[in-house]
């Protein structure tokens, strides 16, 4: 399950963005829910993820191991 990565949010999803540390685009989905799952088949690393719902836009660093 190291490859799943869920997103959950009080406000419904509009956009989930994925990035590597050198700003390649990794994934890009609009879910519109609350909850989003998606598998990702990515190596080890650092990634950034933008989640924007209707009233802001977060970014999170994960780490995949």
């Amino acid at each position: 399950t190291g490859n799943i990565l869920t997103v959950k949010s009080a406000m419904p999803i509009e956009k989930v963005e994925v990035y590597s540390t050198q700003a390649t685009k990794l994934l890009d989905k609009s879910p519109r829910g609350t909850e989003f799952t998606a598998e990702l088949a990515i190596p080890q690393g650092t990634y950034l993820v933008k989640v924007t719902t209707i009233d802001r836009e977060e970014i999170h660093k994960i780490i995949k191991r």
